[in-house]
């Protein structure tokens, strides 16, 4: 014996429940990742100096690292001194924010550094970086 049931209200309710929970998960993504891509650009109110000088100086680094190859000399040169001299500032700007005594602050700021290379070869993949490095102060 087959037994055969009509689509009944309950079960339409759950496919819209479905669609419904879909379209909210969809949303948040694009949410989350618009946000993350704004928090990527140095925003001056958002974060002390040394970090905006220490993210600055890992995307040089990771623009240096990913091109050194395909550059001349001269431009990995300046490309190299670039990260150097906003970790140096990153430096500075750490110790005087945090009142450390020097000395104290480079290790931290490599670090820093050194954790957000890879954050900035992914942009760079996604062809995000150029228009970070843009968005560094003068340096």
């Amino acid at each position: 014996m087959n037994i055969h049931f009509p689509c009944t209200a309950s079960s339409r309710r759950t496919k819209q429940r479905g669609h419904v929970a879909l379209h909210v998960f969809v949303s948040l993504v694009l949410s989350i990742s618009s946000l993350s891509r704004a928090s990527a650009q140095p925003q001056p109110g958002s974060a002390s100096q040394w970090q905006i000088y220490a993210s600055c100086s890992a995307a040089y680094y990771a623009n240096w690292q990913l091109r050194q190859s395909t550059r001349s000399q001269d431009m990995s040169n300046i490309i190299q001194e670039q990260f150097e001299d906003y970790k140096v500032k990153a430096i500075g700007f750490y110790e005087n924010e945090l009142k450390v005594p020097p000395g104290e602050a480079a290790p931290i700021v490599d670090a820093y550094v050194t954790a957000n290379v890879d954050r900035f070869i992914a942009m760079e993949k996604a062809g995000t970086l150029e228009a970070y490095i843009d968005r560094c102060p003068a340096n």
